[in-house]
């Protein structure tokens, strides 16, 4: 299950989601933080 954490900086997602991962059946695979807010429309990941 993906999860998508949304608010405002220094709100403290990113701690949220590592608890989460901690806590979950994925806790021994990778943990990726990704800032959606270095992205825009012009500017993709994907090609």
């Amino acid at each position: 299950m993906s999860v998508l954490l949304i608010g405002e900086s220094g709100t403290g997602k990113e701690v949220l989601s590592q608890f989460i991962h901690e806590n979950s059946m994925r806790k021994n695979k990778p943990f990726v933080a990704v800032n959606c807010a270095t992205f825009n429309e012009k500017k993709s990941i994907w090609p």
